[in-house]
């Protein structure tokens, strides 16, 4: 399967380590994210409407981070690129 057909109709869940790691890395990284603009350790000023603010570049990252999350459950199948180089060499050894 290619990496587009991939994203956008592969599957959200497998019993793999690709898939947990994803998963982990979505879910620490959204929770990192929010907590962080929410608790704002380095004073930003998001303006008069703050909250409007922190809700836009939450969500906006949190997309980003799903779509580096979805990139890392990404496993490349190498068994039917291999099965194919295979079947398209011909076998010499009938001809010897």
């Amino acid at each position: 399967m290619k990496f587009k057909e991939y994203f956008c109709n592969g599957a959200c869940c497998k019993c793999d380590i690709q898939y947990f790691i994803g998963w982990i890395f979505f879910i620490l990284g959204s929770c990192f994210l929010a907590s962080f603009l929410y608790a704002n350790p380095l004073h930003i000023d998001f303006g008069t409407h703050k909250n409007i603010s922190i809700i836009l570049i939450t969500f906006f990252g949190i997309i980003l981070i799903f779509i580096f999350s979805r990139c890392i459950c990404y496993k490349k199948e190498k068994e039917k690129e291999e099965e194919h180089l295979i079947s398209s060499v011909p076998d010499l050894t009938y001809y010897n």
